[in-house]
């Protein structure tokens, strides 16, 4: 089911290296702010995308979405990609 796939997927594994390498540096160049910008968006986009496919999944099955999360495992909003 393309639902449950969106919501077991992870932020892509080069946008969260370079998330946790980014977020890690105390000051950045304007460079880099606008990189760490562009990720945010990539970010915020991934949520949303993961968040609208739960609460689609939720409604399909009559239930909340903490619910669906617990029936699919789910311990993080959303899934990362652990290195």
């Amino acid at each position: 089911m393309e639902l449950i796939k969106i919501i077991y997927t992870p932020l892509p594994e080069k946008a969260q290296k370079q998330l946790d390498i980014l977020t890690s540096k105390a000051e950045r160049t304007a460079i880099e702010q606008k990189e760490f910008l562009q990720l945010t968006e990539t970010v915020q986009d991934h949520h949303f995308a993961w968040l609208e496919a739960l609460g689609e999944l939720a409604q399909i099955r009559g239930i909340s979405i903490e619910t669906a999360k617990k029936q699919l495992g789910l311990a993080k909003n959303p899934p990362v990609y652990e290195s």
